[in-house]
């Protein structure tokens, strides 16, 4: 069966074969949607997001999925690009860091997410220069694998060798097609 998938869910073929390798029960999303947060919500036991740059979107995602929701989800809106120090406010330890959120502050999410060592960090959106991915930090201990199947690439940095070397031996995920939007 081919699973078809948006511009705006391209980064779920990658998340998919990452919860295939290892097990990441507490999670936290920078930006929310109806792709990753629903993924997140089905495969984590604690999911804590956090929308950062629109109360209407924050509403809308919260009152269509929060009702559905079975796993304890921590649901927060902070606008604006210095929203990211709620990741280094919060005391719980995450398995994995999402990074699909406001658009001038990625790359220092993705820093705070190296300075807490979170052991994976996925993120969305890679291609597109505009983001200020020169300011990424990427310390020698974390692997780099770009998911470039897609338009939208989508980016891993983790600690664990073992799993970065499974992706490059996936390089290409099966039966995938890109929904026309």
């Amino acid at each position: 069966m081919t699973e078809t998938y948006g511009r705006y869910a391209t980064h779920i073929p990658l998340l998919t074969k990452l919860f295939e390798f290892k097990d990441c029960p507490v999670v936290f999303e920078f930006g929310t949607g109806f792709a990753s947060t629903p993924f997140f919500l089905q495969h984590a036991l604690t999911l804590v997001s956090l929308e950062m740059q629109s109360e209407e979107w924050f509403e809308k995602v919260r009152s269509t999925i929060q009702p559905h929701a079975h796993v304890d989800w921590q649901l927060s809106c902070r606008l604006g690009p210095e929203s990211y120090d709620y990741l280094l406010e919060s005391k719980e330890r995450f398995d994995l860091l999402f990074v699909d959120g406001h658009g001038e502050s990625r790359p220092e999410c993705i820093n705070a997410g190296f300075d807490l060592k979170i052991p994976h960090i996925v993120v969305h959106d890679t291609e597109y220069p505009g983001y200020g991915w020169e300011r990424v930090r990427q310390p020698e201990h974390y692997y780099c694998y770009i998911f470039k199947e897609f338009a939208n690439w989508t980016s891993l940095y983790t600690l664990d060798k073992d799993l970065y070397d499974a992706f490059l031996e996936w390089r290409k995920y099966d039966n995938v097609e890109l929904a026309s939007n």
